[in-house]
């Protein structure tokens, strides 16, 4: 076997390199949890009687804060010296909807005005877990605490980001374990065919009776080959680390 060139080397360090580091940035990236809101990560810390999550949003600083009462909970909104709070009452009496389920009742207030009454059935995919009064389906623009559309940050938020906040919502961290499993072996078929063009690209199937080695460029082509894949793994794993999951 013929001695590795300077670029097959680079090109082993490299790969080996992105495995362990993009590692490393994983789990670390895992440990740190927050709330998905408008297309980003809430960071979340626990105050005294309050939950504040905060963070930044399209250039705009962002801060939730829930405190809990015994009618449900407070979520005031701030975003630099604009306020809002929103009072969430639930459960109430339960609503019987148009398919005779009893469903919880809730009473979201914007600054003392009713944003939403009716009930809410939390679990529910997309809108369908809110009613109005009569039990009727009430489907709402934007449910749950989901990425937003616009340009500007968020001016407030909507009767179901509320009511999310309120009731607790789920964790999330950037990083995904399966993605970066999924690069890590890509990663390695890349690293043997650089540290082994002949065996893994099975150059023998372009050996003739009276040549014994490759034909002339092949390995320039494959070392090619190799860089074009390796500049395709690094992104591969800078998706893999900024995935929300």
């Amino acid at each position: 076997m013929k001695k590795r060139t300077w670029s097959q080397k680079l090109l082993i360090f490299l790969l080996a390199g992105m495995m362990l580091v993009f590692g490393v940035l994983t789990a670390r990236s895992r440990q740190t949890r927050g709330v998905y809101f408008d297309g980003t990560l809430l960071s979340v810390t626990e105050e005294e009687n309050a939950t504040v999550y905060s963070g930044q949003v399209r250039g705009a600083e962002i801060e939730v804060t829930v405190r809990k009462t015994e009618a449900g909970a407070e979520v005031d909104f701030s975003r630099g010296a604009a306020e809002k709070r929103y009072v969430v009452e639930y459960p109430l009496a339960s609503v019987i909807t148009e398919n005779g389920d009893a469903v919880p009742g809730i009473r979201v207030t914007e600054d003392g005005e009713v944003l939403f009454e009716g009930a809410f059935l939390p679990g529910q995919t997309g809108s369908r877990g809110w009613f109005d009064t009569e039990g009727r389906w009430s489907p709402d623009s934007a449910v749950g605490i989901t990425p937003g559309t616009g340009k500007e940050p968020p001016a407030g938020l909507n009767r179901a980001q509320a009511a999310a906040f309120a009731l607790d919502p789920p964790l999330y961290a950037r990083g995904s374990w399966a993605d970066y499993g999924l690069n890590v072996f890509v990663s390695a078929i890349v690293l043997l065919a650089a540290a082994f063009p002949e065996t893994a690209f099975g150059w023998n199937l372009f050996r003739t009776r009276e040549q014994g080695e490759p034909p002339r460029g092949y390995r320039a082509a494959t070392q090619a080959i190799c860089w074009m894949l390796t500049g395709l793994a690094l992104a591969l794993y800078l998706l893999a680390l900024r995935k929300i999951c």
